[in-house]
């Protein structure tokens, strides 16, 4: 037997035997403190859904100290095996006689395997502590309940331990047992869960679905990332708004929610709980997406936000939103590979293999040192002159092969880019998602620098796992992605999501029949379509950055038109259809989007925007 399908199979023996015996296994790593240095000690916690394969899984790293000097400590993690691997670090200063607390977003998705070493400089020596968490890769996808509610205070114990585990939506009603899983370490038994079915067939969701399986944990908003790239591996956060956590808590969550993510607010009355932390215009009814009883879905820049009463994952109305939303967004969320995104980067950075002109040298190359070369040689009647022309002409054939290929794939960087970007001039709010394909020559930059708000994601594909592929991603004051993040000579797919502040802006003011507009981007705009209050479509051909033109009365065509030209297809929030005081146009240029640094030269762009107006400067309302 193989010794992999051994170590599975021993595995989920231990995991049986243990739940045979009741005990409560804990889906995560969390150590108590240790000592790896005089007066230094860490603690790291990995409190998270288990079995996840795609963005990032944070570990939280705690240190204190007694020691009189400052002292510099660094966390970093490693996912992979002898082909590949995922590096990610962080680091900061420990104040003499006081603690620190590192957050440090791991890759998932590259292996089963997670190890993470905790380092100090102490004494102008490094000092290692080696913590071992492991998180197997089953393509669960990921629901991460917040809550302050003690067991007890309104939960059953058993109901609150059915919080953490894995459900099969497959199952009616769910019961705490999948042995196929390798997650079944993580199962818990307890009441359970609601049923989560299609909410148009009501039938039960397909086992192996992307939306089949769902590893479900619950933590107090304390705990909460505050970087946004570690929400990238879950499908939906569920905030207890009966005993939700601080507003500060839930920082990070809400910028995720804007640029994909799915945040629902449950509880007796949802929409209060949701009005503490967000702003009014942001639950206006107009970005209202569909209803399940008495639960509500809101479309929230590129991300969802569902209000559903009753308590975390036990109402139905609860778990149809939930999954429709989940399902909805499978080939879009964050998370999710390119390959499966609903856009992709144009073709063109890399052109087909030259197997003419390698054919024709490698034939000209054979037959210059074969029959012409052996016909000098009888002519002047000096064989030995092959000896010095067979490896003159295989070396000179060799640089020829060299300098062609140099040539052909060039010294810099190559890139195409498609993008969609959500512009909220209420709130003062950006949102993008992006995907690219990078290709780099010889002595190009291959270092990655995202601005602060952006996430990138790399992509593992199947080349690396047939080579040595090494990923490095540091996590200090200025974030680095490094190594095969982008490779030489190879084409790299890279995705973004970001989320930052922006004073960028159209501002609109009625004129005649139509809309007078000046665009405050920087960039040029065409095809812009804008949808007034009343419902009436106005647009403009083009927009030069900076420029003003006349938006005049169109159809409803032209709108579907330029909605469906954004190419990112079903499941985006905003762009199913325009709604009352928002526009939709075609960007000329990344302006709008972060350009990690790379620089390069783009062959293949295509960018979209859609925007949301601040009707208290454009002379309307809406409700």
């Amino acid at each position: 037997m193989p010794p992999l399908r051994l170590l599975r199979q021993l595995r989920s023996a231990i995991a049986l035997v243990a739940l045979a015996l009741g005990i409560a296994l804990q889906p995560a790593l969390a150590q108590g403190w240790q000592n790896f240095a005089p007066r230094l000690e860490a603690r790291v916690s990995v409190e998270w859904p288990e079995g996840l394969s795609s963005g990032y899984v944070p570990a939280r790293v705690e240190f204190r100290s007694s020691r009189a000097e400052e002292v510099i400590v660094v966390a970093r993690s490693w996912a992979g095996n002898d082909v590949h691997s995922g590096t990610t670090s962080v680091s900061g200063m420990l104040p003499p006689g006081g603690s620190t607390t590192l957050e440090l977003p791991m890759l998932s998705g590259i292996v089963d395997d997670h190890g993470l070493n905790v380092m100090a400089s102490v004494d102008g020596q490094d000092v290692y502590l080696h913590a071992y968490a492991r998180n197997p890769r089953d393509d669960l996808r990921g629901i991460l309940v917040v809550s302050e509610r003690a067991e007890g205070a309104g939960w059953p114990a058993d109901r609150a331990q059915a919080l953490t585990g894995v459900v099969i939506p497959d199952r009616a009603p769910f019961r705490g047992l999948a042995p196929a899983s390798a997650a079944a370490l993580a199962w818990q038994i307890g009441l359970p869960l609601p049923e989560l079915v299609h909410p148009a067939t009501r039938a039960p969701g397909r086992p192996g679905a992307l939306t089949g399986t769902f590893s479900v944990a619950r933590i107090s908003g304390a705990l909460l990332p505050r970087r946004i790239e570690s929400y990238t591996s879950l499908a939906a956060l569920v905030i207890d708004g009966d005993a939700p956590p601080a507003s500060a808590d839930l920082g990070a969550a809400l910028r995720w929610m804007h640029a994909g993510g799915t945040v629902v607010f449950a509880g007796a009355d949802p929409e209060r709980a949701a009005r503490t932390v967000l702003a009014d215009e942001i639950l206006e009814n107009r970005f209202e997406l569909a209803r399940f009883g008495e639960a509500r879905v809101l479309r929230r820049g590129l991300g969802y936000l569902i209000l559903a009463p009753g308590s975390p994952l036990v109402s139905q109305d609860q778990a149809d939103a939930i999954y429709w939303v989940v399902e909805r967004a499978a080939r879009w969320v964050p998370s999710a590979p390119i390959r499966h995104t609903s856009f992709r980067p144009s073709t063109g950075i890399v052109t087909r293999p030259p197997v003419l002109a390698l054919l024709t040298i490698v034939t000209l190359f054979t037959i210059i040192v074969g029959p012409l070369n052996f016909a000098y040689a009888r002519k002047r009647r000096r064989p030995v002159l092959l000896l010095a022309t067979i490896p003159l002409l295989s070396v000179s054939a060799a640089v020829l092969l060299l300098a062609y290929g140099t040539m052909r794939d060039g010294f810099g960087l190559r890139t195409a880019t498609s993008s969609l970007v959500v512009l909220d001039q209420r709130t003062h709010e950006l949102a993008a998602a992006s995907a690219r394909e990078v290709f780099a020559g010889l002595f190009s930059e291959r270092t990655a620098r995202p601005h602060a708000g952006t996430v990138v994601l790399p992509e593992v594909q199947r080349s690396d796992l047939e080579r040595r592929a090494r990923f490095r991603v540091d996590f200090g004051t200025n974030t680095e992605f490094s190594g095969d993040v982008i490779g030489t000579r190879s084409v790299r797919r890279l995705r973004t999501v970001e989320q930052r502040t922006s004073r960028l802006r159209l501002d609109l003011r009625p004129e005649g029949d139509g809309w007078r507009v000046t665009n405050g981007l920087e960039t040029g705009l065409r095809d812009l379509v804008f949808r007034d209050a009343q419902g009436s479509l106005f647009t403009i051909d083009r927009l030069d950055g900076g420029g003003e033109g006349l938006l005049t009365p169109s159809g409803e065509e032209r709108a579907r038109d330029v909605l469906a030209s954004l190419g990112v297809g079903d499941g985006v929030p905003l762009t199913d259809t325009l709604l009352p005081g928002t526009y939709v146009a075609l960007v000329e240029g990344g302006a709008l989007i972060d350009d990690l640094g790379l620089g390069g030269r783009s062959l293949a762009q295509e960018h979209g925007l859609i925007g949301v107006v601040d009707w208290s400067t454009a002379g309307g309302a809406v409700r």
